[in-house]
């Protein structure tokens, strides 16, 4: 029973260090696409955003999948941990203890706690948002400047999805999450507010809906958290938030909104919340005003209209081409030493490590010669077995 257990936190942590190596693969070209469309609309590199973080989790559904190909490009440093954990998961296998498991757990351990960890705070503000909806009241109906603003709003950014509106004094700043049943929450006090204010915050959050902002909200936390680790995934997450809040202020004012205007409603928004809570967590609810957003908005709105870019959707289309073309066989690819690391470790005194080396080689068209001579000539029996199994396997193929 221990050496199952041993053998799956084996499996665990060698799928997320591999995840985490081809990780940078979809990072590295996501922050090259960035500088590139730093000057595009934020819808575009909304798109470039989410593309990336269907990568990641797509890298890390991969480590389930049979590998289509072996890449042999790890050097000694970089393929040390793959090397230790393939010596733990073939001591596992024999009768002998294996050396590093109780660090093996324990890294295990605190990858799950990690996982853990970075979750919670979701689950526990689903459940405030979810009690905020139950206490909240409808504004269907209602005679409020918030009901009859509604349609106006849903017409001005072309929502079509049905959305529940409803009203709460327990909020500072208008709020929208939910996918299937998406709902809006405005704060009692807008029925204070100007018509026109109000159809342009509900404008606003209704822009999330049809633009499902939530769901990928969503999808970027869960990548957050099994990612944990990587503050790659944390950035891409962050810079999502901010670009959807843009993307979705250029949805109103291409609408007709008027600069100034907009621009004063989310100021007197801010003001009015004064110290209370402005936003929900950026993967659960998408409020119109958040902190640290305020700035760079009010800049993005006032600024006169950027001269139009012809050149904007094909750099777009030209950087999803160079994701399905590098990123995407990273999703299956399974990583492994070269061929020099692997010659080295057949001079390990360890037996274990010996084993490793040989499979790998047995599974190279150049080095298979290598494998047949161990199957023969190593000193340790153990090892002559491993290498004459991973021979009949290579010669099967």
């Amino acid at each position: 029973m221990t050496g199952a257990i041993q053998a799956d936190s084996v499996r665990v942590a060698s799928a997320m260090y591999s995840a985490s190596l081809l990780s940078l693969v979809p990072l590295t070209l996501a922050a090259a696409a960035a500088f590139t469309l730093r000057n595009a609309a934020a819808e575009t590199r909304v798109s470039l955003w989410r593309a990336t973080i269907v990568m990641l989790l797509l890298v890390l559904a991969g480590r389930s999948a049979p590998s289509l190909w072996t890449a042999w490009i790890l050097p000694a440093v970089v393929s040390a941990p793959l090397v230790a954990l393939g010596r733990v998961q073939i001591s596992t296998a024999g009768a002998s203890p294996a050396p590093g498991g109780l660090l093996l757990a324990i890294a295990t351990g605190a990858y799950c706690f990690g996982v853990l960890l970075a979750a919670l705070p979701l689950l526990s503000e689903l459940i405030r948002l979810r009690g905020l909806r139950r206490r909240a009241a409808a504004a269907d109906g209602d005679p409020s400047v918030v009901s009859r603003s509604i349609p106006a709003a849903q017409s001005r950014i072309g929502l079509r999805r049905p959305t529940r509106v409803y009203v709460s004094a327990e909020i500072a700043v208008p709020m929208t999450w939910g996918w299937m049943r998406p709902v809006v929450l405005v704060p009692s006090r807008a029925a204070c507010w100007a018509e026109t204010d109000v159809e342009l915050a509900l404008a606003h959050e209704f822009a999330h809906v049809r633009n499902d902002d939530w769901l990928f909200g969503m999808i970027a936390h869960l990548a957050c958290a099994l990612f944990w680790f990587n503050p790659g995934s944390w950035w891409v997450a962050r810079q999502l938030a901010a670009d959807r809040e843009l993307s979705c202020d250029a949805s109103v004012l291409a609408a007709g909104a008027d600069r100034g205007d907009y621009a004063g409603l989310l100021m007197r928004v801010a003001d009015g919340a004064g110290s209370a809570r402005l936003d929900a967590p950026r993967c659960r609810a998408s409020a119109l005003v958040g902190r640290g957003s305020l700035r760079a908005r009010l800049s993005a709105i006032l600024q006169p209209d950027p001269a139009p870019r012809s050149s904007e959707s094909t750099r777009l289309y030209a950087w999803c081409a160079a994701f399905m073309l590098l990123a995407a066989p990273a999703t299956t690819l399974r990583l492994a030493p070269t061929r020099s690391v692997l010659d080295s470790l057949m001079r390990d005194r360890q037996w274990q490590t010996r084993a490793f080396a040989v499979a790998g080689l047995a599974q190279r068209s150049d080095s298979l010669a290598v494998a047949r001579a161990a199957a023969e000539r190593d000193p340790d029996p153990q090892v002559r077995a491993a290498a004459r199994r991973a021979v009949a396997v290579a010669l099967t193929r």
